[in-house]
């Protein structure tokens, strides 16, 4: 059992290690990488990763400047915007992406739509789910 939780983990940390650095580079702080489950428009979970990182103003000046600096990063990857997986919400946005047979999501949100740090979180998985 350990050995599959280490071998997830392992996979986990190849896979989103690019966005990770990507993130990095692009806001600042260093992300953390999960093994689990990923949500996507439409699909089913599927086993991914996810990167995670939390930050003030020093990430922007809002939901929409962070998340516009992270689409243009992951732009210039090479990832297309899927206008299909989008929503917006109030100190919260989200955003799906695809490259390849990946499905990349994004989300950008305050912990309090007034006040608090913002929390941003990569969930990347296939699109077949497997």
């Amino acid at each position: 059992m350990i050995e599959a939780v280490l071998g997830a983990a392992a996979v986990a940390a190849a896979a989103c290690a690019p966005l990770q650095a990507l993130m990095e580079e692009t806001l600042g702080p260093r992300g953390e990488i999960a093994a689990g489950a990923v949500a996507y428009v439409g699909l089913a979970d599927a086993p991914g990763c996810t990167v995670s990182l939390r930050g003030g103003t020093e990430l922007g000046a809002g939901v929409f400047e962070i998340a516009s600096k992270i689409d243009s990063a992951l732009a210039a990857q090479g990832w297309r915007r899927d206008p299909s997986a989008d929503a917006d919400g109030a100190g919260a946005t989200a955003a799906g992406y695809v490259r390849d047979d990946r499905r990349l999501t994004v989300t950008v949100e305050r912990d309090q739509p007034e006040a608090g740090p913002y929390a941003v979180v990569l969930g990347l998985r296939s699109a077949s789910g497997r």
